[in-house]
């Protein structure tokens, strides 16, 4: 087997990638600040990238989902387990059922 040294993925080539799936992504930082969402998420929630990056859920989702998706996001980064739940999320008169996989990356964010 021969040693390769990884090279990271320009950011243009890692964007395509995501908005190729039609899997709605994100990814958030410790605070919970929205830093990435595919354009899948973006359509499924009819926003734009200015309204969801830099933001967090309280400035995105009505008070009761945004307080669950912090919850969330803290259990996963405090035990390091990702989490599988089931979300409405409600948004501009939208309401689609997700289920979600919560990760905490190895710089203790959740995607």
């Amino acid at each position: 087997m021969v040693d390769v040294p990884f090279t990271p993925f320009p950011p243009a080539f890692c964007r395509t990638l995501l908005d190729a799936s039609s899997d709605p992504m994100v990814y958030k930082d410790a605070a919970g600040v929205y830093r990435l969402a595919n354009a899948a998420f973006l359509e499924m929630m009819g926003l734009t990238a200015a309204a969801v990056l830099g933001r967090t859920d309280d400035a995105i989702f009505p008070p009761a989902v945004a307080a669950r998706l912090q919850a969330t996001d803290r259990q996963v980064l405090r035990t390091g387990t990702s989490a599988l739940v089931e979300y409405e999320l409600v948004h501009a008169e939208r309401s689609v059922w997700l289920e979600v996989r919560k990760i905490r990356s190895a710089t203790r964010t959740v995607t």
